[in-house]
């Protein structure tokens, strides 16, 4: 399952997805609207996240969509993100954030400022 907020983006994945696509899904919704994860569903082993995340641009909205992916893995569940830690408040405060949201472990995976890879299981 693939979610963006962007139709042409969404319309670049079917392309690029093509051959997949009976193992692949699409999901029109934006992070910012509250009732996203019903949206896309769940539960999931897996979420990852591409540099969108900051993009949200408000600690509240960010800690609100950590929640939401906690949510919506199955425990155990694991939740790749990559994205600009260090233009939103800074990785370690991500790593408080992730933690409040629910999740049992985090870890940063790599680091490189503004960019870093954090794994956090549910």
């Amino acid at each position: 399952m693939l979610q963006d907020y962007s139709p042409p983006m969404l319309n670049v994945a079917r392309k690029r997805l093509g051959k997949h696509a009976a193992q692949t899904s699409y999901v029109l919704c934006d992070l910012l609207d509250e009732a996203w994860g019903k949206k896309v569903g769940g539960p999931f082993d897996v979420v990852v996240s591409g540099i969108a995340i900051h993009n949200l641009q408000d600690m509240g909205k960010i800690a609100a969509c950590y929640e939401a992916i906690c949510g919506l893995l199955n425990p155990g569940g694991c939740f790749i993100d990559y994205d600009h830690f260090d233009r939103a408040g800074g990785i370690a405060l991500h790593q408080h954030m992730f933690r409040v949201a629910g999740f049992k472990s985090v870890d940063v995976l790599w680091h490189e400022h503004p960019t870093a890879v954090v794994k956090a299981v549910a």
